[in-house]
């Protein structure tokens, strides 16, 4: 397993586990502007993709900050991020949100409205109720996740500055 896509997450008890990798599925649109997208396996290292500059996101969070963090909103500007890493794996076992809407391992890291509360944390603990934001800012509710098992071609895109980018239409982060 290449280090740098081993994805970490956390059970919010403090303890920080790695089982796997945070990617997206093959196939996976990535939004480049707000009106057009690439399928994730095209993009390359200084391609740009359509991210946000989150206000309360602190772009030197360590990995286990990251696994935690929440905070009141996601405010901030959409901007160009650049990926500089694009890493192709193989996994047995998916998480389907809301019908297609995305696909992800277990492990990858997503952005959520539960409650009143903006938080980041692994796919495999996001709840039905849940919401992503997507690309017009508009709340979209989780309402199925349904665990899929197979080989899966998989992707684990990195983007800097902001960490951020849009897969399939909703707001998610990338491999810290």
């Amino acid at each position: 397993m290449d280090n740098n896509s081993v994805c970490y997450y956390s059970t919010g008890t403090g303890a920080v586990y790695s089982d796997g990798f945070c990617c997206v599925l093959e196939g996976t649109l990535i939004s480049t502007s707000p009106s057009s997208s690439v399928a994730v396996e095209t993009l390359s290292v200084s391609d740009e993709v359509l991210s946000k500059n989150i206000d309360l996101f602190d772009d030197d969070m360590t990995v286990e900050e990251l696994r935690v963090w929440s905070g009141s909103n996601i405010d901030g500007s959409q901007a160009q991020a650049l990926v500089t890493a694009n890493v192709e794996n193989t996994v047995n076992k998916v998480l389907n949100f809301n019908n297609g809407l995305i696909k992800t391992t277990t492990t990858h890291t997503h952005v959520v409205k539960r409650g009143t509360e903006w938080i980041t944390r692994a796919a495999k603990t996001i709840q039905v109720g849940d919401y992503f934001e997507n690309i017009a800012g508009e709340l979209v509710e989780i309402t199925s996740i349904v665990e899929e098992t197979g080989t899966y071609k998989v992707y684990t895109l990195n983007v800097e500055t902001d960490d951020v980018y849009y897969a399939g239409g909703v707001l998610t982060h990338n491999d810290k």
